[in-house]
């Protein structure tokens, strides 16, 4: 005859036995059961957190401080796939191309205020929140898809140059007469001679608008190089008479070389094994 104690155990070795022989389906009925019960109790659920967090705020940030800092690389891989579905999701409502030339690579898209704003609107909230702000918001009227070409050159001139050249180049000849400083003249003389040495149009793509293009660094040690000598890249280039290693890039192919490694206008099949497998792009974002 068992005593209790002896059939206690000799229950608990059976249970063992049974969820070593059954993890994996134990595992997934399990994981199957925590959904379900989330999606019936969410309510209840987000309550009781939200009390338990006011009454232990402390304790939750010293015990959510250690757990990010000892896993950094999961924190960042979780960070980078919940912002790439972010985006996703907004631009699968604006546009998934360039409302004003077309450009379909993603990594260049952004969104654009069209009556203007953006700047502050993106101060407020934080340059990366815009997305999840417009999900938040139902996706509010006045925004459009651009690439960052385009984008920029909205800014500039107010209107794109490839959408009204004619416009766009009295807003500059304006621009250049009546608001230009001595400073910006002497800025404009010395990027014009920049431009001038290294080519008047993007090494990657047919671009040659000059609002667009920008210097790039051959090696992709940009970030490291301007934190040493500041916003000053084309004095930098202009005093050092030209030196190796630069080349002209538009903002478009810029900005994805400086994400993907490689721009997709220049090699299409390396790009999209680097996308499933870098998260560059929400970390310099």
């Amino acid at each position: 005859m068992l005593t209790l104690e002896e059939k206690k155990e000799k229950i608990k070795v059976r249970h063992a036995r049974w969820y070593v022989k059954n993890k994996n389906q134990n595992k997934d009925f399990r994981k199957e059961y925590r959904v379900k019960y989330y999606v019936q109790h969410k309510e209840a659920i987000k309550e009781r957190s939200a009390k338990y967090y006011t009454e232990n705020r402390d304790h939750c940030r010293e015990v959510s401080a250690i757990y990010q800092a000892q896993h950094k690389d999961k924190k960042k891989a979780y960070e980078a796939a919940r912002y790439r579905k972010i985006r996703e999701e907004v631009f699968s409502h604006y546009g998934n191309t360039c409302a004003c030339c077309h450009e379909r690579e993603n990594v260049v898209l952004t969104i654009d205020h069209v009556n203007g704003g953006g700047c502050q609107h993106r101060r407020e909230l934080g340059s990366k929140k815009i997305y999840k702000w417009l999900i938040d918001n139902n996706f509010p009227e006045g925004y459009q898809t651009l690439c960052r070409n385009c984008n920029e050159g909205k800014y500039r001139l107010g209107t794109c140059l490839h959408q009204n050249p004619a416009s766009a180049i009295k807003i500059v000849d304006s621009l250049t007469i009546n608001r230009l400083t001595k400073g910006q003249v002497r800025y404009r003389k010395i990027r014009d001679a920049v431009l001038n040495y290294y080519g008047n149009q993007c090494a990657c793509c047919p671009e040659s608008e000059r609002v667009f293009l920008e210097i790039d660094h051959i090696n992709n040690n940009g970030a490291a190089h301007r934190k040493e000598i500041g916003n000053l890249l084309t004095e930098f280039l202009y005093k050092n008479k030209f030196p190796l290693g630069y080349q002209t890039l538009c903002r478009n192919c810029n900005w994805a070389k400086y994400v993907l490694g490689t721009c997709p206008h220049q090699n299409k099949v390396p790009v999209l094994t680097i996308v499933n497998s870098s998260s560059r792009e929400e970390n310099a974002a």
